[in-house]
């Protein structure tokens, strides 16, 4: 007999059964969740009246106060698990991140789901290795080929650990000896509901996406019918393309950078040579500068001692002058003194001569006017 877990307590376990009976199963070693559905055995059945009511009351309570634990908890889809191979399949899951059911979404998916049994109250991450085991023995997933595998997990509130989902699957397919690259994508419930309405998968939806960003001509609508290993396959190409851009541009950004540097060094070179030239011109008109200063100076100074030199030859001409006229004055005072002299003695000798004239003229007067002379 098998039953769903609705309470945990000391004691053990209150698993509530198909018919709708209440078992209270004590000393429980495995660990379980509520909600879960276990192998009912070594149970203490209470089907008195005083139990059912007590456990029904219980639930109750547990149902109101949770919002939808227990039985309805466990019935509740709460989100969606899609699995793209290409065969699709899509795995709905509880409160309890358990799977509570399964679906083929293309003839594939179907088919590889004939070979997945059992599972029923299992978490995601074992049904998804069912479902990738059946993929592999439908040859889906072949040795030696580029497989590849897409989860899509729908969330609704209760928050799914993908990096646990994807290691979980990472593993399962080394142990295969299996090459295939698994990628876990999260969505929400409004793109899974409008990639449902275009029958395809919000994860496929998403590498789509993906493949347009990475390849501008790509058109979105033209790959849609393609499989996930071929969407991949072309992100996978169109990001060796955009490497090999990328490499290209750097290159071709850092030919730009050395010739930028180039430039710059060839320009700092030339303001340096500039700067040098500027500073000994400065230097030069500095001294050029000094130089006409220093002839300033020494104009003023010539013009100065000329100056003082025109003074000096000014002053010397006019004591030379005032000399020259004192000496002018004095040899003319001399000339004349000695004119006067001159004059003088020649007058005195006139005047010796005009005596001595006179005095001859006086005897002879004298001489002829006495009769001895005039005898």
């Amino acid at each position: 007999m098998r039953g769903i877990v609705m309470e945990k307590n000391k004691n053990g376990l209150i698993v509530m059964t198909g018919d709708g009976q209440f078992l209270e199963i004590k000393n429980h070693i495995s660990q379980t969740e509520i909600g879960q559905e276990i192998e009912v055995k070594n149970i203490t059945n209470h089907n008195s009246d005083i139990f059912r009511k007590v456990a029904s009351i219980a639930a109750a309570i547990i149902i109101f106060l949770s919002g939808g634990y227990g039985i309805f908890g466990y019935h509740t889809v709460y989100g969606y698990v899609d699995v793209d191979i290409n065969p699709r399949v899509e795995l709905s899951y509880n409160l309890y991140k358990r799977v509570i059911g399964v679906r083929g979404l293309n003839e594939d998916g179907e088919n590889i789901l004939m070979n997945v049994k059992d599972y029923k109250n299992k978490p995601i991450g074992v049904v998804i290795n069912k479902v990738i085991d059946s993929a592999i023995k439908e040859n889906y997933i072949k040795e030696n080929d580029e497989n590849a595998v897409l989860v899509t997990i729908t969330e609704s509130k209760n928050e799914i650990d993908d990096n646990k989902i994807l290691e979980e699957i990472d593993t399962h397919i080394k142990d295969s000896s299996i090459k295939a690259e698994v990628v876990v994508i999260k969505s929400d419930k409004k793109s899974y509901e409008e990639a449902k309405k275009d029958n395809i998968s919000p994860g496929k939806t998403k590498l789509i996406e993906k493949a347009a960003d990475e390849n501008k001509n790509i058109n979105p609508s033209e790959i849609k019918d393609k499989s996930v290993k071929e969407i991949m396959s072309i992100i996978k190409e169109s990001r060796k393309e955009n490497k090999k851009e990328d490499r290209k541009s750097k290159r071709e950004i850092r030919h730009i950078e050395r010739e930028k540097k180039e430039i710059e060094k060839n320009t700092r070179k030339m303001e340096k040579e500039k700067e040098k030239k500027e500073s000994k011109l400065d230097v030069n008109k500095e001294k050029e500068k000094d130089r006409q200063e220093i002839n300033k100076d020494n104009k003023k100074e010539n013009r100065s001692n000329k100056r003082v030199k025109e003074n000096k030859n000014n002053k010397e001409n006019k004591e030379n002058k005032e000399n020259n006229s004192k000496n002018n004055s004095k040899d003319r005072n001399q000339y004349n003194n000695k004119n006067s002299e001159k004059n003088k003695d020649k007058n005195n000798k006139s005047k010796g001569k005009q005596t001595n004239n006179s005095k001859k003229n006086n005897s002879g007067d004298n001489s002829r006017n006495n009769p001895k002379n005039r005898k």
